[in-house]
């Protein structure tokens, strides 16, 4: 299990982590608010606010392996 659904396209199994592009937008806020005469420090810290779990049919099917469909009715992000 890993943290990112770069690791799944390389070939992982599955990530669980903050949404693909989240932290981009996050960090996006951030430096607009900065730029707009923002103080750092004054900028309260953000978290995740949504996880995405992403699993590689191909890596699963190598090591002939299934997810039991409760658990794979949960995937975000199929990756083959």
């Amino acid at each position: 299990m890993f943290s990112d659904v770069e690791y799944v396209q390389a070939g992982v199994m599955m990530a669980l982590g903050p949404g693909h592009y989240q932290g981009y937008y996050g960090a996006a806020k951030y430096v607009d608010k900065i730029l707009r005469g923002a103080n750092p420090s004054d900028l309260a810290i953000a978290g995740p606010t949504e996880f995405t779990l992403s699993a590689n049919r191909s890596t699963l099917a190598r090591l002939d392996l299934s997810l039991p469909p409760e658990f794979s009715s949960r995937v975000n992000e199929w990756i083959d």
